[in-house]
């Protein structure tokens, strides 16, 4: 028997409901449903976001989107589940340790590649890496490419 706060129990039943209208989507979307129906289910989903207005456009986008595939990419596409949303996740340094080192390790099993690109997801609509995070961790990756392969060129792309 686990006991679990208010603010648990509240993110739980958040998560219930997000994939809940996720699914819902998907399902209108391979039975051609009304377009009345698909923009409620949006407007639902969209009102989950922080950041509510810019999510509405980019969800119906992603309506239209779906309407143009075939049924069995939609419930390939239906199966991703949980990773349609990615909510702010703060970590703590241990785990970006354990993770950085487990990348180590699996790119030591790789051959050594011409050209590696690195994106941040910091300023993208859905804020998956807190700010105060990015830099850290983009520069302990960095140095553990350099541990791994050595002197490596950096360029920055600032968009």
């Amino acid at each position: 028997y686990a006991e679990f706060d208010q603010d648990t129990l509240y993110q739980r039943k958040e998560k219930e409901v997000f994939e809940s209208l996720i699914s819902r989507i998907f399902e209108k979307v391979l039975e051609d449903n009304s377009a009345s129906e698909l923009s409620s289910l949006v407007d639902q989903l969209s009102f989950r976001y922080r950041n509510r207005s810019s999510m509405k456009p980019t969800l119906l986008a992603f309506v239209d989107d779906l309407k143009t595939k075939t049924p069995d990419i939609i419930k390939l596409a239906n199966t991703a589940g949980e990773m349609a949303d990615l909510p702010e996740n703060l970590t703590d340094q241990e785990s970006i340790d354990k993770m950085i080192m487990n990348l180590e390790s699996f790119l030591y099993t790789c051959d050594i590649p011409k050209v590696v690109t690195i994106a941040r997801s910091s300023s993208d609509e859905f804020d998956y890496t807190p700010i105060n995070q990015v830099e850290e961790i983009l520069q302990l990756v960095l140095k553990m490419l350099k541990r791994l392969w050595g002197s490596i060129d950096v360029e920055y792309d600032p968009t």
